[in-house]
């Protein structure tokens, strides 16, 4: 038997000095920054907890070292922490949020690089108004969507009030109702003095009203928004509320007569025309298949027409 003992012995024996230089060897690898977190969490209880479904979750020993794309520490965000270990409270830490718009963008950005990021040290109206990324986003009160402060629509009209006011329009789009909301158009600029994420003016509102794309035989000239103006849509219709219908910045007929004249309109038949709403008879207004005047089908077997005295 004690022929047989020895050799488990020495094999348990192996096992144990194998396991103790992996023990030994995980807190070798334990960072300072590493460390530094275990310590925060012991004062600054469920802050891990309240982070962990989060891209800042924080990561304590002795769950493993840190490693390349591993979650973040306190001290990425937080400096100073020496000082305020040997004296705590709050002005012995660094906060992102106090340290101003410039620095909390270049902190942020150290490890956030997306278009979003790139646009707002460059042409975002809210970065030139002095508003860093701790004004809108957080990172210790998680629950709202892209970490911001609050839901992203009361985010953006606490500030936008006058937005807030279009948006109580008898015709409006439908963003207090929550079916969409302000960074679905407004997410990033991407050019100095443009207000919409989109390369064209058109290119959002198609993302909805993709009816209205085309292409069509037969196109309205103020629909594309290659025009001198280069507004498309907005060219006739309100983007956020207007007391017209269908968003309109005026009503159909005042909105059409500031291109179009036509003097015959007002004497031809007794001038029966002249009162009557435009879209009336050119129901196709954002382009035909098969009317250059963009009229409706309809008309094409009336009296109009079907006497021969107007062409199509």
């Amino acid at each position: 038997m004690a022929g047989y003992t020895l050799p488990f012995l020495r094999l348990s024996g192996g096992l144990f000095v194998l396991l103790l230089l992996f023990v030994v060897s995980r807190s070798a690898q334990v960072s300072p920054e590493l460390a530094l977190t275990s310590t925060c969490v012991e004062c600054h209880e469920g802050v891990d907890t309240l982070l962990a479904k989060t891209a800042h979750r924080i990561l304590v020993p002795p769950e493993g070292e840190r490693v390349r794309n591993s979650p973040s520490t306190c001290g990425d965000c937080h400096d100073n922490w020496e000082g305020h270990l040997e004296e705590p409270g709050l002005g012995t830490i660094g906060n992102p949020k106090k340290i101003g718009p410039f620095e909390n963008l270049k902190l942020c950005t150290s490890c956030h690089v997306s278009p979003h990021t790139q646009e707002s040290s460059e042409f975002n109206v809210h970065f030139r108004n002095k508003l860093g990324c701790g004004d809108c986003h957080t990172v210790h009160q998680p629950g709202v969507e892209h970490l911001l402060v609050k839901p992203s629509n009361d985010l953006c009209l606490g500030c936008h009030q006058e937005i807030q006011t279009e948006l109580s329009s008898v015709s409006h789009h439908p963003v207090r109702e929550g079916v969409i909301k302000c960074i679905d158009c407004h997410r990033v600029l991407g050019e100095p003095g443009k207000a919409l994420s989109f390369v064209q003016p058109n290119e959002g509102c198609y993302t909805c009203h993709s009816e209205f794309e085309g292409p069509f035989p037969y196109e309205h000239e103020a629909v594309n928004d290659y025009t001198i103006e280069e507004e498309g849509c907005i060219f006739c219709h309100h983007a956020h509320g207007s007391p017209n219908p269908r968003l309109l910045k005026q009503p159909v007929k005042q909105l059409c007569l500031q291109c179009h004249f036509v003097p015959k309109h007002q004497t031809a038949h007794g001038g029966i025309w002249g009162k009557r709403n435009c879209m009336e008879c050119h129901v196709d207004i954002h382009g035909s298949y098969t009317s250059e005047r963009l009229f409706t089908d309809d008309l094409f077997g009336g009296a109009c027409f079907g006497r021969g005295c107007h062409s199509q």
